[in-house]
């Protein structure tokens, strides 16, 4: 609840490995997480498959490789009314087999725009 002495982490990329098991942990010892993900409903069936509870999350859409999609992020999570403790930058992308790169909405090659510009953005 906003208000309270709970505290709240952000973490990017909490649908699955290493963000997911981070926002358990962090659930797990009384935090609110806030759940950055791009793909909502994976992000909320993989919350309710490891268990964390309903009260200690919350799912919001970030596309990191989109800056439109972070000021949008950004404005949901003032919405929330909760002070944000902790920052968890976790989402990232790895391309190393393709053979021409890719590029962001904003026309920034997407590992760039993904794993730095993106998590820059959220601050």
């Amino acid at each position: 609840m906003a208000g309270t002495s709970q505290p709240t982490a952000i973490v990017t990329g909490a649908s699955s490995g290493v963000g997911l098991y981070g926002a358990k942990s962090l659930a797990d010892k009384g935090w609110h997480v806030i759940m950055a993900c791009r793909n909502l409903e994976k992000a909320k069936q993989a919350a309710e498959t490891v268990g964390i509870k309903p009260e200690n999350r919350t799912v919001l859409h970030l596309d990191l490789g989109s800056l439109q999609s972070v000021r949008q992020f950004v404005q949901a999570f003032r919405e929330t009314q909760r002070s944000l403790r902790s920052l968890v930058c976790n989402a990232a992308v790895y391309l190393p087999l393709e053979k021409e790169p890719q590029y962001s909405v904003d026309g920034y090659e997407i590992s760039v725009a993904t794993n730095h510009l993106g998590p820059l953005f959220t601050l």
